[in-house]
């Protein structure tokens, strides 16, 4: 019984896993992300590129 059930779970978290790999909109939101990361790790001092960044982030932003 215990098997089945973990079975069942792996089965069901391989197919959310394969759902989630395949939605373009979650790679679109994980390289919106890793862009805002690397520039401001990169440009951190620099008020211009805060602005672009924080307008580009806000602005792709979902409205729940």
């Amino acid at each position: 019984m215990k098997v089945q059930a973990w079975n069942c779970l792996l089965d069901c978290k391989s197919s959310v896993i394969k759902q989630q790999f395949f939605n373009r909109e979650r790679h679109a939101q994980a390289l919106k992300a890793t862009i805002v990361e690397v520039t401001k790790a990169k440009w951190e001092e620099s008020l211009i590129v805060k602005a672009i960044v924080t307008y580009f982030d806000k602005s792709s932003e979902t409205l729940d």
